[in-house]
């Protein structure tokens, strides 16, 4: 194993962070990981270590985004028109308890 951070990770805090937060975020975790975790625990602690950084900061930074209201797919009818139409069967039920 290198002794460098997961690439996947800082795959993920590059795609998740802004780009002026990016170099600064992910410059102080590569410069801790090298000069603080490696040399205390070793590459896989080190490693373990820089995961669990990354997932709370993106997950941080995610939840703090402001959201707006989703907007429902094309493919759903409008509520009006849901309550307007009747419900499948119906008609046969209806008919068929009055028989």
């Amino acid at each position: 194993m290198s002794a460098a951070p997961p690439r996947l990770a800082q795959w993920l805090l590059r795609h998740t962070l802004p780009p002026e937060r990016y170099e600064t975020i992910a410059g102080d975790l590569e410069e801790i990981f090298h000069l603080e975790q490696l040399p205390q625990v070793g590459g896989r602690a080190a490693r373990r270590w820089f995961w669990r950084e990354t997932l709370s900061i993106a997950s941080a930074h995610l939840l703090r985004q402001p959201r707006g209201r989703p907007s429902p797919p094309r493919c759903w009818p409008r509520l009006e028109q849901v309550i307007a139409c009747k419900p499948f069967g119906t008609t046969s039920a209806t008919r068929s308890v009055r028989s």
